[in-house]
């Protein structure tokens, strides 16, 4: 027996008899089939004709009748004599949702072969919400109820509970011409009134104007429909689950999506490790990019539009240099910064940061950053430009401009777009300290190691602008060597030396995270999860994997100030990160 070529196609008699055969067979084999699910598989196959509908509706609603399948035949024999006896016999088409045994993903609406040639004979729900498109009734939001249809179908990935496993399935109009394509199988949760319907096996759609439910599968769920003259509901053992209305006879259900996120498949490792980069730093380098959704750049680099800007192109380290302050930033770090004091090489885009406690701190630390460039290129400062805030517009600044012979260039007030240099590196290293503050979910107090590896990263990564080399090696004339690199905030494992073992049976390692990486060698900053001590170590294994503070942690010790010993980060060299020479 095979239920799926049980189709009305046009002719009411000949449907009703092949049921019936078809419910003789079943008896005949001792397979039982509940008289409820019998009853909406037969009124399924024909409630989207037009002529039929009506009569449809007010069968499944009636909760004496659903349960009498045979019933439910003697009354459509009825009417169809009725119809036989009223005009020349002959039927409109109908459609029904069904899948192919032979093609389990693709779904098909069947119709009356006398009309196939005859597009606007082949109207079903689905049909006629394509055609709606104009209308002001479905949007693409919206949720009908289909009684012939086999299958849930959604038209947008946001109302899946999980990323749906891929497909390839074809929805296939009734003409057998048009076809929609389902890319996608999963879990869909509703919630109403507080209470939440999970849908299992819906096909992601994309170009379905409106989302369906079929109501064979709620049946299925042992779910039971309650009509009112305007309204409806969705019952499971006397519980209301799902409410809405009736509007041209379709039913719109009302609902909200669930809060929960979407699960995100893993990305590639090397997108994590170097501070989650653009996909064209990943290929650069070699790694596959994988095109895999990451959520934390999602939440981290949300932005407004960019403001197009052009700045000379420069070829020579310290010919143009960009300052800018940031802050404050609240909380204040462990020590007690409050300000970001950002120093950008336009020529090489090779980044220097120095973290301030006060503003006024501004001009020491930059005449250190500055005494620290020169002698390293081993050549002076040309330009600088800035914005004209009291941080750089003083006499300080000017009598070094004058003694050193370099220009300072100052943005017309409250213009940060002539200023943009600097601002858009500060949004990179915010952007990439704010990505792995969330990937490591570690207190807010921690922002300063995280900028301070944001700044790292960076300067390690691959720039387009300038043919694809990082700003490490414009800036150091050699190739900066990236495996040593770990996940921040992921676990490590720390090996504890003689010396700090207190007993001959001590464990002979601890528990921390990682924090960042150290400039003068291949050494790492590790929070110890014990103590919370922030250590310098090279006795250390990571797990990717897994992010102790994501899991609760192992220490027992809140995240307060007052609880953690914390050694301040180095101020920046970062022209001693390690070198590719070995």
């Amino acid at each position: 027996m095979d239920w799926q070529w049980c189709f009305y196609d046009g002719n009411l008699h000949n449907y009703i008899d092949t049921f019936r055969k078809l419910m003789m067979e079943l008896d005949a084999v001792s397979i039982i089939v509940p008289n409820e699910l019998l009853s909406y598989l037969l009124l399924g196959k024909i409630g989207g004709n037009s002529n039929l509908s009506q009569f449809v509706e007010n069968l499944i609603f009636n909760e004496e009748i659903i349960e009498k399948p045979l019933l439910i035949l003697s009354r459509l024999q009825d009417f169809a004599n009725h119809i036989h006896r009223n005009s020349d016999g002959s039927e409109s088409t109908s459609t029904a949702l069904t899948t192919l045994s032979d093609e389990p993903h693709k779904i098909v609406f069947y119709c009356d072969k006398k009309r196939k040639n005859n597009p606007s004979a082949h109207l079903s729900i689905v049909q006629a919400l394509i055609t709606l498109s104009e209308s002001s009734q479905p949007t693409s939001n919206q949720i009908v109820i289909d009684f012939g249809a086999t299958h849930h179908m959604f038209n947008n990935i946001k109302f899946f509970s999980n990323h749906p496993r891929l497909i390839r399935s074809e929805v296939a109009t009734g003409d057998r011409q048009s076809h929609l394509i389902a890319i996608g199988i999963s879990e869909v949760t509703l919630n109403c009134n507080g209470k939440t319907l999970s849908l299992d096996n819906c096909l992601l759609v994309p170009d379905l104007k409106c989302n369906l439910v079929s109501m064979l599968e709620l049946f299925k769920n042992q779910l039971t429909v309650h009509r009112q003259e305007k309204t409806f509901s969705l019952t499971s053992n006397q519980e209301v689950l799902i409410t809405g209305e009736i509007i041209n006879r379709l039913m719109y259900i009302d609902y909200k999506l669930p809060t929960a996120l979407l699960a995100v498949k893993e990305n590639n490792p090397w997108h994590n490790r170097l501070g989650h980069p653009g996909s064209t730093v990943l290929k650069t380098l070699g790694f596959a990019d994988t095109e895999t959704l990451c959520q934390i750049c999602n939440i981290s680099k949300a932005r407004r539009l960019p403001f197009n800007h052009h700045f000379d192109q420069v070829e020579i380290p310290l010919e143009l240099i960009h300052i800018d302050l940031v802050g404050p930033i609240t909380p204040e770090s462990l020590s007690g910064f409050r300000y970001l004091l950002t120093i950008i090489d336009q020529a090489t885009s090779f980044k220097i940061i120095k973290l301030l406690k006060r503003k006024s701190e501004s001009f020491n630390q930059f005449v250190i950053a500055k005494n620290f460039t020169e002698n390293q290129q081993n050549r002076k400062m040309k330009r600088l430009t800035s914005h004209q805030g009291g941080d750089f517009v003083n006499d300080k600044f000017k009598k070094m401009a004058e003694d050193c012979g370099f220009t300072h260039i100052l943005s017309p007030p409250y213009t940060p777009e002539h200023n943009g240099y600097a601002e858009r590196c500060n949004r990179t290293i915010l952007e990439k300290a704010r990505c792995l503050m969330n990937m490591a979910n570690l207190p807010n107090h921690y922002w300063a190691e995280a900028v301070n590896t944001a700044v790292f990263l960076s300067n390690l990564s691959p720039t387009p602008s300038r043919g694809n080399k990082s700003p490490y090696q414009l800036w150091n004339n050699r190739v900066p060597r990236l495996t040593h690199l770990r996940m921040f905030g992921c676990r490590a494992m720390i090996h504890n030396l003689r010396s700090q073992r207190d007993w001959k049976l001590a464990s002979l390692g601890q528990e921390g995270i990682l924090l960042g990486f150290e400039n003068k060698n291949t050494a790492c900053r590790i929070l110890q999860l014990i103590d919370l001590k922030v250590i310098i170590t090279t006795n250390a294994i990571f797990n990717k994997n897994i992010f102790p503070r994501l899991l609760g942690g192992r220490s027992k010790m809140p995240w307060t100030m007052a609880a953690i010993s914390y050694q301040q980060p180095d101020q920046i060299d970062n022209n001693l990160l390690p070198s590719g020479d070995e």
